[in-house]
């Protein structure tokens, strides 16, 4: 029944009208080091959409 159920949901996202729209999403990133930076960005309400915060290693 979940397999069922996750199988629907993938299904559905691959079909959903933001994958077919040409749009992508925006996105802050920040590296991990600047973690307390990007929280007060996202405190100080500048942060529009999402933030994603990206290993410094690479």
């Amino acid at each position: 029944m979940i397999e069922e159920n996750m199988a629907k949901q993938l299904e559905w996202g691959h079909e959903a009208p933001f994958f077919t729209s040409g749009y992508d999403p925006i996105t802050g990133t920040f590296p991990m080091s600047k973690v307390n930076d990007a929280l007060e960005h996202l405190r100080s309400g500048k942060a529009r959409y999402r933030i994603v915060l990206v290993n410094d290693r690479t």
